[in-house]
């Protein structure tokens, strides 16, 4: 009977193992398919790669960086919960929310493109005031002042980066040019991921074989931050040299003829 059970269980393990590999597979597939394809599309439909879609993976490699970062931080150092880590930080969400009401006035005014700067500036900011991180901190001396920066950039920074993406294209393109955006989005999220995972730990078990100590996981998690402000600085950069108002499809169309 325990020799049976084994038996099943061992071959539930690799049907498991094999429909993981499977949908591993189809989503590499469908990505590689997307990115072949993204130069043609893009132009097809006024959307400027070099313009639009590296600031917007910049962005995004910065938000899902810091996120992990402060994830890890609270609870493995802190050790919050994940509710109580969830109620920390509703804060970030509240200054999310008006960044993106204080972004739409601003982009009519001002332009994306310096709104888009503004936004990844104060994203880097977030990413500095964070880094000082300390092991026997505290969510409000460590990451209170911290969140509400990173909130408020992210808000206006999305709302900007959104509408750069749509600026320029013809009506029945902006499905297409919304999806290259989230393409955009979902190539930053996997930057971002990897980057501050690899730098934190990196960092942290560089003077040793064993598991990382708090204070090694803290500092770890602080240059992981100093990278990421890293790449919201060069996406700032970015936003500020090669954004710029596209022309319209009936521009391009009357240019070309």
């Amino acid at each position: 009977m325990a020799a049976d059970e084994r038996s099943a269980g061992t071959t539930h393990r690799w049907w498991v193992l094999a429909v993981v590999c499977m949908a591993m597979f189809m989503g590499v597939l469908d990505s590689t398919s997307v990115y072949a394809a993204l130069p043609v599309i893009a132009l097809d439909v006024g959307f400027a790669p070099a313009e639009v879609q590296w600031v917007l993976t910049a962005y995004r490699a910065a938000i899902d960086g810091l996120l992990i970062v402060v994830t890890l931080y609270a609870q493995q150092v802190l050790g919050l919960s994940a509710l109580q880590f969830g109620m920390a930080t509703a804060i970030m969400t509240v200054t999310s929310v008006v960044g993106v009401m204080a972004g739409q006035h601003l982009v009519t005014r001002a332009g994306f493109r310096a709104v888009a700067t503004g936004g990844l500036i104060l994203l880097m900011f977030a990413c500095v005031v964070l880094s000082r991180l300390s092991v026997d901190g505290t969510v409000v001396g460590d990451l209170l002042a911290g969140l509400v920066v990173f909130g408020a950039g992210m808000g206006v920074a999305f709302v900007a980066g959104q509408i750069a993406a749509l600026a320029g294209v013809a009506d029945h393109d902006a499905g297409l040019a919304a999806g290259l955006a989230e393409t955009a989005f979902a190539v930053g999220t996997t930057l971002g991921a990897g980057l501050a995972s690899a730098i934190a730990i990196g960092f942290a078990t560089r003077g040793t074989a064993g598991p990382p100590s708090a204070a090694e996981l803290t500092g770890g998690l602080a240059a992981a931050l100093y990278g990421l402000a890293a790449l919201a600085a060069i996406g700032a950069l970015g936003a500020a040299v090669l954004l710029r108002t596209p022309r319209t499809a009936t521009e391009r169309i009357a240019t070309s003829s």
